[in-house]
């Protein structure tokens, strides 16, 4: 079940409707996920900076990004993106937010909680 606090009903407001009019849902959130497809789950966490920057973290990697919305999409660049910026479209269905690839709408994360401000301190672990 998701964990949303007081922005479940903001963010079902949103729905359908572009992700710049909705970007106050994670703009100085942090927001907790987890992967879908694989037989291991791998839970992540990201913050999404007021400034654009970007901090995640899994159990493997934590890196850097920039990050904005781009119509319905929540965009991302990174050093790991090959600088290069990649695109993901989110969904609400029922109990959970959805993350999916824009071509094929295959689910690639759930989201389960956003949080107010960096919660985990990512900004903060990170040295440039």
């Amino acid at each position: 079940m998701i964990k949303m606090f007081f922005f479940v009903p903001v963010f079902l407001a949103v729905t359908g409707q572009c992700l710049a009019e909705g970007k106050v849902l994670i703009d100085g959130k942090t927001v907790y996920g987890h992967e879908v497809g694989s037989d291991k789950i791998k839970n992540w966490v990201e913050y999404f900076d007021v400034n654009g920057d970007g901090y995640y973290k899994n159990s493997t990697e934590f890196k850097k990004l920039k990050w904005w919305g781009e119509g319905n999409k929540l965009c991302e660049k990174g050093p790991s993106l090959s600088d290069t910026s990649s695109c993901e479209l989110l969904r609400i269905n029922g109990d959970v937010i959805e993350v999916l690839d824009v071509k094929t709408e295959k689910v690639l994360s759930v989201i389960d909680k956003i949080v107010d401000g960096d919660a985990e301190n990512l900004r903060e672990k990170w040295q440039d």
